[in-house]
C-alpha cells in the first residue's frame, strides 16, 4: 500500500525510513544530513561501508535503529555532483522489497528520493515507486516536506 503525505519525514509512525545517499560517505546535505546529525552511530556504519567499497550504486544499507525508525541509505548516486540515477533507486528499492519482512519492518517512509538534490523528476520516481511497491503489503509513505 503508497500513501502520499505531507509532513515532516521524522514525525512520522514508521519502522523505517530509506533515502538517497552517494557511495562516498558523504551526507552534508538535505535530509541525509539531518539524519546524519541525528544518528551518527548509523552515519559511521554508512561511511565505513563507503570506504570499504561495500556500498556501491543501487546497494542498500539497513541499521537498525532501537530508539526509532530503522533506517535504509540507498546509494543513488555516486558522486555528489552528478546526481541521483532512476535505476540505482529501482535497484536499491527492489532490494528493500524482498527484505522487508526478514528485517520485521511493515512500514516505510520515503522523501521523493532523487529529486531534490538528485535531480531526477518526480514522475519517473513515482513510476519505479509504484512498479515495486503497488501491490507490496508493505505500508509505504512517500513523503513531501511541508512548506
Amino acid at each position: 500500500m503508497i500513501t502520499e503525505v505531507t509532513a515532516d519525514i521524522l514525525e512520522l509512525k514508521v519502522n523505517a525510513i530509506a533515502h538517497g545517499c552517494n557511495t562516498q560517505g558523504i551526507m552534508n546535505a538535505g535530509l541525509a544530513k539531518v539524519l546524519k546529525e541525528r544518528f551518527p552511530i548509523m552515519y559511521k556504519e554508512y561511511k565505513a561501508y563507503c570506504e570499504t567499497e561495500m556500498f556501491n550504486p543501487g546497494d542498500i544499507h539497513f541499521y537498525r535503529n532501537p530508539k526509532g525508525p530503522n533506517i535504509i541509505n540507498i546509494a543513488t548516486q555516486i558522486e555528489l555532483e552528478k546526481g541521483a540515477r532512476l535505476d540505482y533507486i529501482e535497484e536499491g528499492l527492489k532490494k528493500i522489497e524482498d527484505s522487508y519482512s526478514r528485517w520485521g519492518i511493515n512500514s516505510l517512509a520515503v522523501p521523493r528520493i532523487g529529486c531534490g538534490l538528485g535531480g531526477l523528476a518526480w514522475r519517473d520516481v513515482r513510476r519505479v515507486i509504484y512498479s515495486i511497491f503497488g501491490s507490496s503489503n508493505l505500508d509505504v509513505r512517500v513523503v513531501t516536506k511541508p512548506h
